[in-house]
């Protein structure tokens, strides 16, 4: 979990919530239902 204001604003994230992965912004903004999820992680 980042938490650190300067790396979030870093990665381009101005708006909550976010979800990144292997350090990839994949999400911003909104809250993702479980499928969409699951598409991102495969």
């Amino acid at each position: 979990m980042i938490e650190d204001i300067t790396e979030i604003s870093e990665r381009g994230v101005m708006v909550t919530p976010a979800l990144a992965i292997d350090s990839e912004t994949k999400a911003k903004g909104e809250v993702l239902d479980p499928e969409k999820i699951k598409e991102l992680l495969k």
